[in-house]
């Protein structure tokens, strides 16, 4: 029994192979991410992306803290089990020429985990 989730969502994800969408964080605590990667971003002069392909989780606490966050850890067990581990996290990014668009697409923090062949998941943080 699902503990975090709703029996209804685990079905969803069950029968659908991804959950979407989930609230990991209060619409501050995502826009206090986003000024973090904002900044880090207009530090780089360019998009993380291009620098930080993989395990982009290390060299920055702050997103170590989100891969960790307990609502998202919680979640990710209900559907595949106690037994996680975040081998890697990078940044994707896609800008629009229209800023609303660009605000309403990266303002927001929400789960999709998509169930793997083997057993694994994959979190998708937007």
């Amino acid at each position: 029994m699902a503990e975090t989730l709703t029996n209804d969502q685990v079905k969803q994800f069950e029968e659908d192979g991804f959950l979407f969408p989930y609230d990991v964080y209060t619409p501050e605590e995502a826009a206090a991410l986003y000024a973090k990667y904002a900044k880090l971003e207009e530090t780089l002069g360019e998009e993380p992306q291009k620098r930080f392909r993989i395990k982009a989780q290390l060299p920055f606490p702050w997103l170590c803290d989100v891969v960790r966050h307990p609502r998202l850890l919680d979640a990710v067990e209900d559907l595949i089990g106690p037994d996680i581990l975040c081998w890697g996290a990078a940044f994707f990014t896609k800008k629009s020429q229209r800023s609303a668009i660009y605000l309403l697409a990266h303002g927001q923090f929400h789960l999709r985990v998509r169930a793997g062949g083997n057993g694994d998941g994959v979190a998708w943080i937007q």
